[in-house]
């Protein structure tokens, strides 16, 4: 069986609210429409906001990745080669329903400097991993059901102990 791998983008669950801010970026200027002319920076703005927006949505994507060896992520802009958790670190894993809002504050690249970090763009489901010093990572998910049919796999083949708890 493959490795099981995920990539999600902030397109797909935040296009109308990205739409919605690239057309209010571009109506701004023609409120300050004075006397028949736009100066140079009142055109520029909207411009700026559009193309930084557009960048943002575009590269910002999870991508994840588990097999027999590791868990990987990676975080967009903020991660050029992928974060690795080999197994023989990890205590426990756990596909399961989260809050994104109450637990980390809502999506992304959450809790940079402490124990209980977050990779999400968006849902409430993801991979929970404990690590031997009780630190946690959780790694969000649009496809639950296949992960934890994957992690069942590994199990059953590798006998990884941190999948004691998976079903």
């Amino acid at each position: 069986m493959e490795a099981f791998t995920e990539k999600q983008s902030f397109i797909k669950s935040w296009w109308p609210l990205s739409i919605a801010f690239f057309i209010m970026a571009a109506i701004v200027p023609l409120l300050n429409y004075n006397n028949g002319q736009l100066s140079v920076p009142d055109m520029m703005f909207p411009v700026f906001v559009l193309l930084s927006s557009g960048i943002f949505v575009f590269f910002f994507t999870l991508s994840s990745r588990v097999d027999e060896t590791a868990v990987f992520v990676k975080f967009g802009l903020f991660q050029r080669s992928y974060k690795v958790f080999k197994w023989e670190d990890i205590k426990t894993v756990e596909v399961r329903k989260y809050n994104p809002i109450m637990e980390y504050g809502g999506w992304g690249y959450k809790g940079l400097w402490k124990k209980n970090r977050a990779y999400s763009v968006s849902g409430n489901m993801g991979l929970q991993i404990t690590f031997h010093n009780n630190s946690k990572v959780l790694i969000g998910t649009k496809e639950p059901d296949k992960m934890k049919n994957y992690l069942s796999y590994l199990k059953t083949k590798y006998q990884i102990a941190a999948l004691g708890a998976i079903n």
